[in-house]
């Protein structure tokens, strides 16, 4: 079984979007006014169309999901491509890719505490993760920022290798996964390495080498597994790697094009699709025990072309984001919820492209 898809998904991260409003409703609050409760959506909605990007709320617990809640909460639109969030202390983080802009809400309202326009060094925000009192963003311009959560400042920046994407944390470093994005033409010629930053002096030890365009990157805070995007050809597919973080070894071990971790559980999806092509192969998930080493299948019924996976951490479900028709760049996408064992619970409207899923 496949699906048909426009070889542009390699670059499908790094499409434009518009900051003009749309003609949706605001959200109706299912619980108490002003506040919000479960998970969220980021989504990087559409330049073609003029579509802006937002935040869908997905109250899990009453099983209703609510659209615009940034814009809600603050009267205006989010900006241009919002590209992940990470929920760190009693504030969300939110990287606005294309608007330079990094946004810091209420984790409970969204209502905006402090907007960080980024100027000179260290631009495009991509993704984040914190530890003590730091919060840590890659900039697709070929560097690294720190912001302190006490100040809500960026108080340093460094660099590290070309067009950096996804970062993780284990013990008393940061890895960096430098994708050489925009240098496809070119065969991604700077782009198998991962940057070793060490925390407490806040400067890069090494570089790690790895496969070719590594983007993805997560951690249970002791290991950390990168997935290595390849060319989008068949000859080089999308492969998943550990780095052993004892020795900054690397083992590849399966292919995947996105994952989420919880725990001692890696989960992972495969949808590879070839570059030129507009057949995308059906996709396959999987859960990869990190104890045990592993692999087992999952069966997810009612996903038409996964964009991102989540899990809840309380309850274990698994959440994944899809478009909700076969190439559906400029509907609105859907998320399914599922059980730890892969059982369809239900699924939830989104905002287009959405792209990233925090709890």
């Amino acid at each position: 079984m496949k699906f048909r898809k426009i070889f542009a998904i390699a670059l499908c991260a790094l499409a434009l979007t518009a900051c003009s409003d749309d003609d949706d409703k605001d959200i109706t609050f299912g619980r108490t006014e002003g506040e919000y409760y479960g998970g969220f959506t980021i989504n990087q909605g559409n330049q073609g169309n003029n579509i802006p990007g937002s935040i869908t709320n997905i109250d899990y617990e009453i099983g209703e999901a609510y659209q615009n809640a940034f814009r809600t909460a603050n009267k205006r639109v989010l900006g241009d491509t919002p590209q992940s969030a990470l929920i760190f202390g009693d504030k969300m983080y939110i990287a606005v890719y294309m608007s330079n802009t990094i946004e810091i809400v209420n984790k409970t309202t969204l209502k905006s505490e402090k907007t960080i326009t980024l100027t000179g060094t260290g631009t495009q925000p991509r993704y984040m993760a914190g530890k003590g009192n730091y919060v840590y963003v890659s900039m697709f311009d070929g560097y690294v920022s720190r912001i302190d959560t006490r100040t809500l400042e960026i108080d340093k920046t460094i660099k590290v290798g070309p067009n950096p994407d996804e970062i993780a944390i284990a013990g008393d470093y940061l890895y960096v996964t430098n994708s050489d994005g925009m240098n496809y033409l070119n065969g991604y010629a700077d782009g198998f390495s991962v940057s070793k930053i060490n925390l407490s002096t806040f400067t890069e030890e090494k570089k790690i080498t790895v496969g070719m365009n590594p983007t993805k990157a997560v951690s249970n805070g002791s290991d950390v597994f990168v997935i290595c995007m390849g060319d989008y050809s068949a000859q080089n597919p999308a492969t998943l790697m550990r780095i052993n973080t004892a020795d900054d070894s690397v083992e590849s071990l399966f292919g995947a094009t996105l994952m989420t971790i919880s725990g001692n559980n890696l989960y992972t999806v495969n949808a590879p699709a070839t570059w030129g092509s507009l057949e995308l192969t059906a996709p396959t998930y999987s859960v990869y025990s990190i104890t045990s080493k592993k692999k087992t299948d999952l069966k997810l019924e009612n996903i038409i072309q996964p964009i991102a996976i989540g899990v809840e951490p309380k309850s274990g479900h698994i959440f994944i984001s899809s478009y909700s028709v076969e190439n559906g760049w400029s509907d609105p996408c859907m998320v399914n919820e599922y059980t730890a064992s892969g059982s369809f619970l239900k699924s939830y409207n989104a905002g287009i492209g959405a792209s990233c899923l925090v709890f």
